[in-house]
């Protein structure tokens, strides 16, 4: 699971971003169906864990809990 890459911004900011299919699978694969459940056009392509840290938060996603189902660090 990698980074997307634009060609821009630091290897921290980079490591922060994420598909929108990433998360959305990550999610799933751990079992977290019902938060997602009919709220996958709210999130943006691709998903910066730390920009769009309040809207994770208003689906009950925390950046921790992404970090650990796909197995990285912040």
């Amino acid at each position: 699971m990698g980074a997307v890459r634009d060609g821009g911004g630091t290897a921290k900011e980079l490591s922060m971003m994420r598909s929108k299919q990433e998360v959305l699978d990550t999610l799933r694969r751990a079992g977290m169906y019902e938060v997602i459940e009919g709220k996958e056009d709210m999130l943006p392509d691709p998903v910066d864990l730390v920009r769009d840290e309040p809207l994770l938060a208003e689906l009950g996603i925390t950046r921790g809990m992404l970090m650990d189902v796909m197995g990285g660090s912040p």
